[in-house]
């Protein structure tokens, strides 16, 4: 057996934080945060809340979280995806990776 290597304080981060950042990711494709976006750049807090039915707090916490992740970016009071997230972090998108990890584990006898 070998030793493990220390672990450095991204890595800590990483392993502590990873569950927040799934949850915030996957509410932001399941309410159609990225998707919204795509099609209308540069909405405000309050109008991207408006378009998916969320209410301002919440919408608050979502899009603080997504912009801290990167997956957003916050010019003054509009919000746009993050230059790679177009096209790759969409509804349609993240259901084929769903089925696809969902596929990759082994069956149960």
């Amino acid at each position: 057996m070998t030793a493990a290597s220390p672990i450095d304080l991204d890595r800590l981060l990483l392993i502590a934080g990873g569950h927040t950042a799934f949850q915030l990711l996957w509410a932001g494709v399941e309410l159609g945060v990225f998707d919204r976006l795509s099609a209308e750049p540069g909405l405000t807090r309050k109008q991207l809340a408006e378009k998916i039915g969320l209410g301002e707090y919440p919408a608050r916490v979502l899009l603080t979280g997504l912009t801290a992740l990167g997956l957003i970016l916050k010019q003054g009071e509009r919000y746009t995806n993050a230059p790679s997230t177009p096209g790759k972090i969409t509804r349609r998108c993240c259901a084929r990776l769903a089925l696809l990890a969902l596929s990759a584990l082994p069956t149960c006898p």
